[in-house]
């Protein structure tokens, strides 16, 4: 008998390097045992970025419109600016087939999640800094945010390091090696423990 997948939930501030850990992960889980779960975002298309494949990007009404109609699993709006969800339907269907789903959400999203009680098993991730100073020079490299934004985010990081404790695992970010190394590690034991089920 197939087991449902699990969800991995993974958090942590912006310029933590969350998304490339997770790509990482992808990319080396080649199996069709883990997939990601499309978010879908109200904030502009970066130009490394297609629309379908690494956000679905809507206009802040059919976003709107899709809170209304309570297709989410989770949705924010992310540093008051942006809107940022999981579609239910993307993540329950993935889940119910034993696909493991792994989603990059923040911390608003992590508690609505938990405030819903599924019947799935949760794998929480939290990537933080060693320091905020290094999450700044990230976002100064990465150059798609002004000056005003990057301080925004810094005390929006702060508030959510905060919560940290309430994930299962915390991995301090070091190397981009080290942080693929730190949640294939996770991935791996959470597997694992299927085989006890």
């Amino acid at each position: 008998m197939a087991y449902p997948g699990k969800l991995f939930i993974v958090s942590g501030p912006a310029g933590v390097g969350k998304t490339t850990a997770v790509n990482a992960l992808l990319a080396h889980v080649q199996d069709g045992a883990l997939a990601r779960s499309v978010t879908v975002t109200t904030r502009p298309l970066r130009r490394d970025e297609t629309n379908g494949k690494h956000y679905h990007f809507l206009s802040n009404e059919e976003f709107l419109a899709l809170v209304d109609g309570n297709v989410f699993l989770e949705y924010a709006l992310v540093h008051g600016k942006y809107y940022y969800g999981s579609l239910k339907s993307d993540v329950m269907e993935k889940i119910s087939r034993g696909i493991d789903v792994i989603l990059v959400i923040d911390v608003q999203g992590f508690l609505q999640i938990l405030d819903k009680n599924l019947d799935i098993d949760i794998v929480s991730i939290f990537i933080m800094p060693e320091e905020l100073k290094i999450l700044e020079e990230r976002m100064r490299k990465r150059g798609s945010e002004s000056d005003g934004e990057i301080a925004n985010r810094l005390r929006i990081s702060e508030n959510e390091i905060s919560f940290a404790n309430q994930y299962k695992y915390v991995i301090i970010s070091g190397s981009q090696g080290h942080d693929f190394n730190e949640i294939l590690n996770i991935y791996t034991k959470e597997k694992h423990e299927d085989y006890g089920r």
